[in-house]
């Protein structure tokens, strides 16, 4: 049976730092400024699950259509014959976002033939 996966989950900002190489969050820095911050309970669960944002009008053509090319082939990689990428809101206003995921589509498809993708 064929694994389609629909609303692949593509951890933005995760896949945002791992495309750019950058210092990804200290996430153990991070704990101990929340539980300093923010009593225990829900409101802290809250911040430590919250990922910083970024400025996506500030990311390149290239680099955008890298993250969406690196979520597409997880999918592949795991055996999905198509997915539907699940995005942040602000992704689909991003320039020339169909002709970017187009890109990234095809790209992938060529590395694993039979592989298909929607947003």
């Amino acid at each position: 049976m064929d694994l389609i996966d629909l609303h692949q989950n593509t951890e933005w900002p995760a896949r945002l730092d791992q495309v750019l190489s950058s210092s990804p969050v200290d996430w153990a820095d991070r704990r101990t400024t929340v539980q300093t911050v923010a009593p225990p309970g829900l409101a802290r669960l809250q911040r430590m699950s919250a990922v910083p944002r970024f400025d996506l009008d500030a990311v390149d053509p290239e680099v955008y259509e890298g993250i969406l090319e690196d979520a597409l082939a997880a999918a592949a990689r795991g055996g999905a014959v198509y997915t539907e990428l699940r995005l942040p809101q602000e992704s689909v206003v991003y320039p020339q976002f169909m002709e970017r995921f187009e890109a990234a589509r095809s790209s992938v498809a060529e590395q694993y033939p039979g592989f298909d993708a929607g947003a």
